[in-house]
C-alpha cells in the first residue's frame, strides 16, 4: 500500500526523470531498503541486468573467508553483491569521486545504458542535472565502523537502487512524494526529525508503521522516557520524538508555514488522548490557543 501511494502507475513512467526524482521511500535500516528496492525493481518495466561483485579480503593467503560468506556480507557503505537493474531504474552513488562533476556519495542518478562491464547513468539532482557518465567496477573497502573483525574489498559498480533509500542517506535531499516505513522504533536521535522533514507536504508524506502501539510516556525526570511516543488516530499512524519539540518552541505562524511535518505533529498530539497536558508544557496557554483557533 505504501509502494502504490509513493510510486502510482510507476509502469507508465519508466523514463520520465522528474519522476522517480520527485519520490522515495526512506526506512532506519539498510535491510529494509534492500527489501523494498528488490520489490519494486521486480514491478519495473522492462529487461533486468545482474550485476555481481568479486569479494576479498586482504592478506587471506589461506583462504579463511569463503566467498559465498563474502558475498551474503552487506555492510553499510558498500554495494550489494548482486545489483539488479533495468534501464530507467534510479539509483544512488555511493562514494567520492568527482563531487566537483556531481559524482559524489548520495548523488541520484538513472541509469540510461546498460552494458556488460559498464553503465550510462544521468545525474537527475540539480546542480548536475542532466550530465551522463560512464561508470565501472571499482575496489570499495568497508568503512572502519561496518562491525566487521576484517576489511573487506568488494569490486562493484558503486551504486545501489534508489527507490528505497535509508534516513541517513537522505539526508540534505527534499522529495516530495514520499514514504517513510517504520517496521519498528528508530534507533538514532533525531533520525525521525531528518525523516519527516524530507518531505514538503503533509498532504504528499505517507507513514506506515508496522510494529508499534499507543504508547505516551512522560515523567517528572524526563519527558517521554522512551523518547519516542506512537501516536494513532483514524487508521492513521505518526510517531513523535522529543526532538521534534525543540522546534515546536518556534511560532505557530513559522511551524505552519515552513514546517508542515510539525504542523501536522501537533494535530495529531492535541487529538490523542492525554497529549493536551503535554503540548501545554511545551507552548504558552496564549500560543496554543491561537493554534487551536488557526486550526
Amino acid at each position: 500500500m505504501l509502494i502504490d501511494s509513493v510510486f502510482p502507475n510507476m509502469i507508465n513512467h519508466v523514463n520520465d526523470v522528474n519522476y522517480m526524482v520527485d519520490r522515495a521511500i526512506i526506512t532506519p535500516k539498510n535491510v529494509d531498503v534492500d527489501n523494498i528496492n528488490q520489490m519494486l525493481i521486480l514491478k519495473f518495466r522492462g529487461e533486468e541486468k545482474e550485476y555481481t561483485s568479486w569479494d576479498s579480503v586482504e592478506d587471506d593467503n589461506h583462504n579463511l573467508f569463503q566467498e559465498e560468506f563474502l558475498n551474503s556480507l552487506s555492510p553499510s557503505g558498500l554495494p550489494p553483491h548482486k545489483i539488479i537493474l533495468k534501464v530507467g531504474s534510479p539509483v544512488m552513488f555511493l562514494r567520492n569521486v568527482a563531487p566537483e562533476l556531481g559524482l559524489c556519495n548520495g548523488t541520484r542518478l538513472v541509469c540510461r545504458i546498460l552494458g556488460r562491464n559498464f553503465i550510462d547513468d544521468e545525474i537527475i539532482t540539480a546542480p548536475h542535472k542532466g550530465t551522463r557518465f560512464f561508470l565501472h567496477r571499482m575496489p570499495l573497502k568497508s568503512e572502519d565502523n561496518s562491525g566487521l573483525p576484517f576489511e573487506l574489498t568488494r569490486r562493484q559498480f558503486p551504486i545501489k537502487l534508489s527507490f528505497a533509500l535509508t534516513i541517513n542517506k537522505s539526508q540534505g535531499q527534499t522529495i516530495p512524494n514520499i514514504g517513510i516505513f517504520f517496521p519498528n522504533h528508530v534507533f538514532s536521535h533525531g533520525q525521525l526529525y531528518v525523516a519527516l522533514s524530507r518531505g514538503v507536504s503533509q498532504n504528499s508524506t505517507k507513514i506506515l508503521i508496522k510494529d508499534g502501539s499507543v504508547n505516551l510516556v512522560y515523567s517528572q525526570e524526563t519527558w517521554f522516557s522512551k523518547r519516542y511516543c506512537y501516536l494513532i488516530e483514524n487508521d492513521k499512524v505518526m510517531l513523535v520524538a522529543d526532538k521534534l519539540f525543540v522546534e515546536m518552541s518556534y511560532s505557530i505562524h513559522w511551524i505552519k508555514s515552513t514546517r508542515p511535518h510539525l504542523h501536522l505533529v501537533i494535530m495529531y498530539l492535541l487529538r490523542a488522548s492525554q497529549s493536551y497536558d503535554i503540548i501545554s508544557r511545551i507552548l504558552s496557554a496564549e500560543s496554543l490557543n491561537h493554534f487551536l483557533k488557526a486550526s
